[in-house]
């Protein structure tokens, strides 16, 4: 729902093709974040995602890049304290404030609209992202506690 003169996003003929649950139900969209974090690219790893060994293996390259190979990182519903960590972390400059995100799906239900089945649906097909979720997390918090954002910002 976002401009198309702003995204375009890559996926829209399958995510307009399939409902939902069939979208998430394909391998290749599952756990998206984790694999890509992981720097791991689909077409090598289809062979092997489903593997258990492979998907821990995964999870844990994900944590390890996200914890030393980038400079810092943000949290959707952390928005702002976000974009002051990266202006801390890259010394840039507080004199432009951000005033709106550009990418909106407004008719987006939030999880507690969504039914049982899709819900379910959701959940198994995110295990690993749920998992690198909840480290990312604690590592924002942990990154916000050793600068000066401290005092201005808590969990």
């Amino acid at each position: 729902q976002c401009d198309p003169a702003l995204c375009k996003h890559y996926h829209y003929s399958d995510a307009t093709t399939y409902t939902l649950n069939e979208f998430y139900e394909q391998p290749k969209y599952q756990n998206e974040m984790t694999r890509r974090i992981a720097g791991i690219h689909w077409d090598r790893a289809a062979p092997y995602v489903g593997g258990r060994t492979f998907q821990q293996w995964m999870l844990q390259r994900a944590k390890h890049n996200l914890e030393h190979n980038y400079v810092c990182f943000g949290l959707q519903e952390r928005f702002d304290t976000s974009v002051d960590l990266i202006k801390h972390i890259m010394d840039w400059p507080n004199e432009h404030e951000l005033d709106e995100r550009k990418k909106k799906t407004h008719s987006r239900p939030t999880i507690d609209e969504l039914d049982p089945r899709t819900r379910t649906t959701l959940e198994d097909a995110h295990q690993l992202d749920y998992v690198l979720y909840q480290f990312a997390h604690d590592l924002f918090d942990n990154q916000i506690q050793q600068t000066p954002l401290s005092a201005s910002y808590t969990n």
